[in-house]
């Protein structure tokens, strides 16, 4: 059941005040996901790769719109939003109209 909105962002270099750059995130595009925090074996696996928390959202493809890894996920959960970087992303079947995304909370 694909029942939580998230918004995809793109990260995008802008010049600062001293000529350096910094990154500020844009949104390309809402979509209705599942999110499920990992558990068990597939948890400890994962927190070897990285000391945060992760999550496996999983989703349809979007055509019109790639993702990558360089994306990140905004994610508002009871008035408070997460960022969640994206790991890895898989195609689920051959036809590839689904995605599972490994991302860790920022």
């Amino acid at each position: 059941m694909l029942d939580k909105l998230i918004t995809i962002q793109q990260e995008n270099a802008t010049r600062d005040a001293m000529g350096g750059q910094t990154a500020v995130y844009e949104d390309l595009f809402e979509t209705w996901c599942k999110i499920v925090p990992m558990r068990g074996a597939k948890l400890l696996q994962y927190q070897q790769i990285r000391d945060s928390y992760p999550y496996m959202i999983t989703m349809r493809k979007n055509l019109d719109n790639a993702i990558t890894s360089k994306n990140r996920i905004k994610y508002t959960k009871e008035n408070e939003d997460l960022i969640l970087d994206i790991h890895s992303i898989v195609e689920v079947e051959e036809r590839g109209f689904w995605l599972e995304i490994v991302a860790f909370r920022n």
